[in-house]
C-alpha cells in the first residue's frame, strides 16, 4: 500500500510541481499545500488504495486509548 500525500501531486492553484512546496502567487515564501492540491492527493490516494477505510486503525502499531 502506497499513500499519496499533497507533495506527491502537482498543485493546480500555484503550479508547484510534485515534490516542491506551494508558493504564494504574490510573494515567494513557501506555504502549506493549497486545498485543491490536498483534495487531489486524497482522491488519488482513494483511487490507489480502494480497500482502505477512513478511520481504520492498523492491526499492528498504535493501540487505541
Amino acid at each position: 500500500m502506497r499513500h499519496v500525500y499533497a507533495l506527491d501531486v502537482a498543485c493546480p492553484t500555484c503550479g508547484a510541481p510534485p515534490g516542491l512546496r506551494c508558493h504564494s502567487l504574490v510573494a515567494t515564501k513557501p506555504l502549506e499545500p493549497h486545498e485543491p492540491r490536498r483534495r487531489r492527493a486524497r482522491e488519488e490516494d482513494a483511487r490507489l488504495n480502494p480497500d482502505h477505510v477512513h478511520g481504520q486503525i492498523p492491526l499492528w502499531g498504535k493501540v487505541p486509548s
